[in-house]
């Protein structure tokens, strides 16, 4: 259902990752995003710019997840770009 109203850029590989973050903070998912953005070499600006173009979401449920995991994805493609 949400992610109908994620517009994300397959190209850039992102779609699948915003479907990790709408996940929430959790250890497998996590792990999953960081083989992601390092296959993908996804940087954080494509994250943030990825974010920036995602419909509201009126999910109390969606929006908590995906405030708990934003953070931790921006910290792994920060990461990743110095791997």
């Amino acid at each position: 259902m949400f992610l109908r109203r994620v517009r994300a850029h397959a190209d850039h590989g992102n779609s699948g990752l915003l479907t990790k973050v709408m996940r929430g903070n959790d250890e497998q998912d996590m792990a999953n995003a960081d083989f992601m953005i390092l296959h993908n070499g996804i940087a954080e600006g494509q994250l943030l710019a990825a974010f920036s173009q995602m419909r509201p979401i009126d999910l109390l449920v969606l929006l908590d997840a995906f405030a708990s995991a934003t953070p931790r994805i921006l910290e792994l493609a920060r990461a990743g770009s110095e791997r």
